[in-house]
């Protein structure tokens, strides 16, 4: 029978080749040590002179892989999907609701109407004052004798708890010389504004008390002498708002009458569209200004720049803007029509589209007078005003079911509709700011 290889035992002290080591990642496995108990059990031992018969070694598992735990484990992931999105969408919870304002047509056919500068329960109007001076270049022949005074523009301010009153030819001085207002003027009371107390301020113009370049100045401070031992002498006093000008004792260029009327025919023209800009760009966003019943005032300066040629002629524009706040006077004209029930806050906002003309109005005496009246032509349409802000709190973390309780305290809306996100929640958010409010046009 014949030898197995590993039953050769070398003779001598020589070892079996059993005794070399063998490395640790190359030993064979001992199955008793890695089989379950009841399967190494079977195993039969071996002895050193058998042959190991070859097996099939199982596959070591740590248990049988259930079906129920895939199933648990695909129903987390879902839930856990689930709530990720609820997270998500009520990041971008938000609600928009569009209305329709109440609305009614307007027409007017020469209506006349009066506002007033002061009182309660009435159309209330304001006047801003602005000037402008400029000049042209007209040819001039020979020379004519002259004697002008110089003049210009100051600030009267008043820090009495009244106002004064200044009667026409009140002296203003400055480094010894004088110079008069040609009206009488009432300077308005100190105010306070958000308790910061202001003197009251009115714009004059001051002519010297005499002819000649000597009184040609630049911007200055006045006193009152007249007010000298009184104690408004130290709370009434006037600033140059332009330097004096113009005064001349001698000769000047002569321009004719035909040149001096195109002249100043160009002259007004520019200047009342420069104030009118002006003007525009001064008024307050909730108000309106109306050229129509705004005036201009012009006045003729002396003459400067004399060469061969000719001679510039100047002139200053006095423009007085007549202003309405926009909502009382939107307000005042929804109610002469009886269409106020629409709601206390109208706007219409094509309010110049109508054609204001004044009735009565006197340029010189626009700043002093305590009323105007005008006539108002045209067809408009007014709209009912609404507090989004209010409207969007109310609606804050409410049901979307009670929108149309939330709507009856909004008399100025017509209709609505509102729509939430995300699509399945039925209430407003509770923050109001992720509400958007919006007004659909008018037709």
């Amino acid at each position: 029978m014949p030898r197995n290889v590993e039953d050769i035992i070398p003779s001598g002290d020589r070892k079996s080749i059993r005794s070399i080591p063998i490395p640790e990642g190359r030993r064979k496995i001992n199955l008793a040590e890695v089989l379950p108990p009841e399967q190494a059990a079977v195993i039969p031992r071996r002895r050193d002179t058998d042959t190991l018969p070859r097996m099939t070694v199982p596959e070591y598992s740590s248990g049988p892989v259930r079906t129920s735990s895939r199933k648990g484990l695909w129903i987390g992931a879902v839930i856990a999907l689930v709530a990720l999105g609820l997270v998500v969408f009520s990041l971008f919870k938000g609600a928009t609701l569009t209305y329709v304002p109440k609305s009614g047509t307007l027409a007017f056919d020469h209506d006349t109407y009066m506002a007033y500068k002061n009182g309660e329960n009435k159309l209330l109007f304001s006047v801003i004052k602005l000037s402008e001076d400029s000049g042209l270049q007209a040819p001039a022949s020979g020379g004519e004798t002259v004697s002008i005074k110089s003049s210009g523009t100051a600030i009267v301010y008043n820090n009495e708890k009244t106002p004064q009153r200044l009667v026409k030819n009140t002296r203003f001085e400055t480094d010894g010389k004088i110079y008069r207002v040609l009206t009488d003027i009432t300077v308005p009371a100190q105010k306070t504004s958000n308790g910061t107390v202001a003197p009251g301020s009115l714009e004059v113009t001051l002519v010297a008390d005499k002819p000649g370049a000597e009184f040609n100045i630049p911007l200055s401070d006045f006193t009152i002498p007249g007010l000298k031992g009184d104690p408004r002498f130290t709370t009434m006093y006037a600033r140059s708002k332009t330097a004096m000008t113009g005064g001349l004792v001698g000769t000047q260029k002569k321009v004719n009458d035909a040149d001096l009327t195109k002249a100043r025919t160009t002259l007004e023209a520019t200047l009342k569209d420069t104030l009118y800009t002006k003007a525009k760009a001064q008024v307050p966003e909730d108000f309106i200004l109306f050229p129509s019943l705004s005036t201009i005032a012009y006045e003729l300066l002396p003459q400067s720049n004399p060469t061969d040629a000719g001679v510039t002629i100047n002139e200053r524009a006095n423009y007085y803007g007549v202003m309405f706040k926009k909502t009382e006077l939107a307000n005042f004209l929804a109610s002469k029509k009886g269409t106020a029930g629409l709601q206390t806050n109208m706007n219409i906002p094509d309010l110049l589209s109508l054609d204001f003309q004044p009735v009565s109005q006197n340029n010189s005496d626009l700043l002093k007078a305590e009323d105007t009246t005008f006539q108002v032509t045209g067809t408009v349409q007014a709209v009912a005003i609404t507090d989004e802000a209010a409207l969007a709190a109310a609606l804050a973390g409410t049901d979307k079911s009670t929108l149309p309780t939330v709507l009856t305290n909004f008399p100025s809306i017509e209709s609505a509709s509102a729509v939430i996100r995300p699509f399945w929640s039925k209430t407003f958010p509770s923050d109001a700011s992720k509400i958007k409010i919006i007004a659909k046009p008018l037709k």
